[in-house]
């Protein structure tokens, strides 16, 4: 069975929170976008965009053609003289099947990881100029990690490009392991190793998992929206099996 918790904040720096998210643990479909900071009605785009990638869903699993779909809803909504032209956002969609088995989809540096007892492995690749510069190995890691681009997308859905190349992978999650949807408010603040030390001491809560891992983001700094799916297979039945969907008038602040 699947068991999910999941929550966001505006961080210390930001004036408004342009994260959106959904989670439905009965559907198994789970969605989080991050809207594109610096641009007009970023809080548009990922609102839009999760509601088009969870309405394709409900119909089919194919998660690559549901982040195009939303590319193309954006766009019609602009021409409709709703939101402004070249707003965007990243996107991650998820659909399990049966047995923990998943595919996904994403486009931007929002990021899915798995984790286990064991560690931590990133199954997404940011879309990012960075990214394309250190896969080129034009620069290294550590320059990486403070590179003054570091979030500069190479594309989202939405923003000034017509077309897009979504990413995809799938897998299976075994009992008692767990999948991280996080936006990059999360990890530009904690490395891979803070984050699975905190979901593994929170590991019988997912809830005070996910709190904690706000407010170790926040004490770092918290420069950007955090926002967080954290997803469980385990051999117990779930009791939150109702539909989640962050509004940007309501969001949850950890204690």
């Amino acid at each position: 069975m699947l068991y999910a918790k999941s929550a966001t904040h505006i961080g210390k720096k930001k004036r408004s929170n342009e994260d959106a998210y959904y989670t439905s643990v009965r559907s198994g479909i789970f969605v989080l976008c991050d809207g594109m900071g610096g641009h007009a009605d970023g809080h548009l785009a990922s609102q839009l965009s999760v509601q088009s990638i969870v309405d394709f869903l409900k119909h089919t699993s194919d998660v690559k053609a549901s982040i195009e779909r939303a590319h193309d809803d954006i766009f019609s909504q602009i021409k409709k003289g709703i939101g402004s032209p070249g707003m965007g956002t990243t996107a991650i969609a998820v659909m399990f099947q049966d047995a923990g088995s998943f595919e996904f989809a994403w486009v931007g540096d929002s990021r899915v990881y798995t984790l286990n007892e064991s560690g931590i492995r990133m199954l997404s690749e940011d879309h990012t100029f960075v990214q394309a510069m250190l896969n080129e190995g034009c620069i290294t890691l550590e320059e990486a990690a403070n590179h003054p681009y570091k979030s500069v997308l190479m594309q989202a859905v939405g923003g000034d490009r017509k077309t897009i190349s979504v990413s995809t992978s799938a897998g299976r999650l075994q009992p008692n392991e767990y999948m991280l949807l996080c936006s990059d408010g999360l990890v530009n603040e904690l490395d891979d190793d803070t984050i699975h030390t905190t979901i593994m001491t929170n590991k019988n809560d997912l809830q005070a998992a996910v709190d904690a891992l706000i407010t170790h983001a926040n004490e770092q700094g918290g420069r950007d929206n955090i926002s967080i799916v954290l997803i469980q297979y385990a051999d117990f039945v779930s009791d939150s099996d109702d539909p989640t969907v962050f509004s940007h008038s309501h969001e949850h602040s950890p204690s």
